[in-house]
């Protein structure tokens, strides 16, 4: 079972206007609309001050109970629809106290003929200044509204209880499971206890389609972003993955994607018509991750030497014969500047395409340093990891990503491949550094871009 809470999303921050404050002096001539005034500046900045640091949500209480009929009510409302909300307290989002301050009754009257429908009980702040009082009344209840609905809770209303009701359902249950209750059965799992607003930035990925490894990708993507919640909680939040094409017009793009992926094969068949869309994102801080095979990059035969040196130098013995050691040593040092020369041959028609139509001038194509935020924050890399035999290899050009191997296909599940748990924890942890840096990359990004034009 799974339950899909609200994010942080779902709660939009204060909107951004000047509190009007009023200024007392000696000779102020106090009246209603004054005192009104003054009131509604401090309720104005208390309501600011909640909505800026906490999201809406119960306090206490409030919990949903079946109960019979109450005897006052009439005969014909008299069956098993009865509910009683106990006394609590909620906040709204706009950081209304909702005090209810007694048990109510309520009766579930919605109807089902056909198909089985969700029904949604909901409380809602009602302002005072709304609602009729005597005209020698001074002091007034702050109230509450509690509605039967179809349609899931908006932004201003806290969710007590939902229940699915069947066709012709005659009587409300307690849920017999509460981790999975039945129809016609009270639901509570989707309340929503007050918590601090979520600091985490907001991450979108977009795939950009073009080959029929795209499924893949999208869903190893997937499962990338499902383990943001669990390997890095306080960091990100992730949006689903969207498959894009750039064939459509410019102002129809978004301009929110932190990440965009793409093949190598893709980014070098492409048009300038593809070309200008990419710089309009990468303008807007999008980071371009690009991935491409060893073979793709002409280095798979380099990759395999490399790897058997450094495993027979991790197999000799510290007191074997230096000489030795020495010989393999050099053939490794041969051998990685033989990868660098392929690296840059390879990737050169890449690098043109960065100056020519991204406007990035690339001065090495050196893997990424110890010192890269990528290798070091929020996970701490020293060597990349090695999926289906091939290590993986990361160049940062500032705007541009480029990963050399198979680390997408180590962030899913892919039955051929049989990659160990630890493969896999260590591929997503190396892409949620991806992530991380996307996310700061393009939120440092548009903080420095107007906005208002």
């Amino acid at each position: 079972m799974i339950i899909t809470e609200r994010n942080s999303s779902d709660y939009p921050p204060p909107e951004i206007y000047p509190l009007q404050r009023l200024i007392v002096d000696d000779g102020l001539l106090l009246n209603a609309q004054r005192w009104r005034q003054s009131h509604e500046y401090h309720r104005a900045r208390q309501n600011l001050h909640y909505q800026s640091l906490y999201q809406p949500g119960i306090v206490r209480g409030l919990g949903v109970c079946v109960i019979d009929a109450p005897e006052s009510i009439s005969a014909q409302y008299r069956d098993n629809r009865w509910v009683q909300i106990q006394p609590g307290i909620a906040i709204d989002l706009t950081g209304n106290p909702i005090i209810v301050d007694r048990p109510i009754e309520f009766r579930i009257s919605s109807e089902c003929r056909t198909e089985p429908i969700t029904v949604y009980l909901v409380l809602r702040y009602v302002d005072p200044e709304t609602l009729y009082r005597a005209s020698e009344q001074v002091l007034v209840p702050e109230s509450f509204r509690i509605d039967e609905k179809n349609t899931p809770p908006s932004a201003q209303e806290i969710e007590l209880c939902r229940i699915a009701i069947s066709a012709n359902f005659t009587e409300i249950r307690p849920a017999t499971d509460v981790f999975s209750p039945d129809v016609n059965e009270l639901d509570l799992r989707y309340r929503v206890r007050v918590r601090p607003r979520s600091q985490k930035t907001r991450i979108r990925v977009g795939v950009l389609q073009g080959t029929a490894e795209d499924f893949y990708v999208g869903e190893n993507l997937f499962y990338l972003l499902r383990s943001l919640s669990v390997l890095a909680p306080m960091t990100m939040d992730a949006e689903p993955v969207e498959e894009i094409t750039l064939t459509s017009q410019v102002a129809d793009i978004p301009r929110d994607y932190s990440l965009l992926y793409m093949r190598y094969s893709q980014m070098l068949s492409w048009g300038e018509t593809e070309y200008n869309h990419l710089k309009y994102y990468s303008d807007r801080g999008t980071i371009l991750l690009i991935e491409a095979s060893s073979v793709e990059v002409n280095i798979a035969d380099i990759n395999s030497a490399i790897g058997e040196l450094k495993q027979a130098l991790n197999d000799i013995q510290f007191a074997q014969v230096s000489e030795f050691r020495r010989e393999l040593s050099s053939e490794l040092t041969i051998c990685e500047s033989e990868l660098q020369n392929r690296l840059e041959s390879s990737l050169e028609p890449l690098q043109n395409i960065a100056y020519q139509y991204l406007g990035i001038n690339i001065s090495s194509i050196a893997p990424i340093s110890a010192q890269d935020p990528i290798k070091i924050h929020p996970f701490l890399f020293d060597e990349l990891p090695i999926i289906n035999g091939e290590p993986t290899r990361l160049i940062n050009w500032g705007k541009i990503i480029i990963s050399i191997g198979c680390l997408s296909s180590g962030w899913g599940l892919n039955s051929h491949q049989g990659l160990s748990r630890e493969t896999i924890r260590s591929a997503q942890e190396l892409g949620i550094n991806i992530l991380n840096f996307a996310s700061e990359n393009y939120h440092l990004s548009n903080s420095q871009i107007n906005a208002i034009s």
